[in-house]
């Protein structure tokens, strides 16, 4: 028994007190672990639930869509934009187009009367979130003669293990690309 009464010796008391800090240290790191793995884990959940589309211009109209399989996508949008316009947004979106020989030397559709279907570019665009990636293409027409005259077909497919295959090269003249088909009214 110590001189003040305490049945423990004096030197006792301060580790006792060091041990009771040291469980508060582990749980907030266990804690604080805890929460940086999560929010990981929670990203990726995101990622794989709800992937980012290809960029979009603010024009566009959905007309249809279809997706065969989780992750590949195919869209066909209509847009009041010039085709030429539409494809020097998807360049300015970080995407590589390749545009048909004459068509837009002035930045506008050069053709007197383009027939519906008529392939003005075709974009490629890819980029990473999370842990997946994404590459999409953008096939721009032009020719349509209602208030929207640009048809523009994405196709997306979604990586999920993050490595984007090497794509093959685009060869694109006019008319090129089979045309876009619009849905029967």
């Amino acid at each position: 028994m110590s001189s003040t009464g305490n049945p423990k010796p004096a030197d006792e008391t301060p580790q006792a007190k060091r041990r009771g800090w040291g469980g508060i240290a582990l749980a907030v790191i266990l804690i604080a672990l805890a929460v940086l793995i999560g929010t990981q884990i929670l990203g990726v959940l995101y990622g794989l639930l709800f992937p980012p589309s290809p960029p979009l211009p603010d024009s566009f109209t959905l007309l249809q869509s279809t997706s065969p399989s989780y992750g590949v996508d195919d869209w066909l949008y209509a847009s009041s934009e010039d085709a030429c316009r539409v494809a020097r947004d998807f360049e300015r979106a970080g995407a590589s187009c390749t545009i048909a020989p004459g068509i837009c030397n002035s930045g506008f559709v050069q053709m007197e009367e383009p027939r519906a279907g008529s392939n003005v570019a075709r974009c490629t665009g890819e980029f990473h979130w999370s842990i997946f990636a994404q590459r999409y293409y953008a096939n721009i027409a032009a020719g349509y003669g209602d208030d929207q005259p640009t048809r523009v077909r994405i196709e997306r497919e979604i990586f999920w293990t993050g490595v984007i295959p090497e794509a093959a090269p685009v060869q694109l003249s006019t008319p090129g690309l089979p045309p876009l088909s619009t849905p029967a009214p």
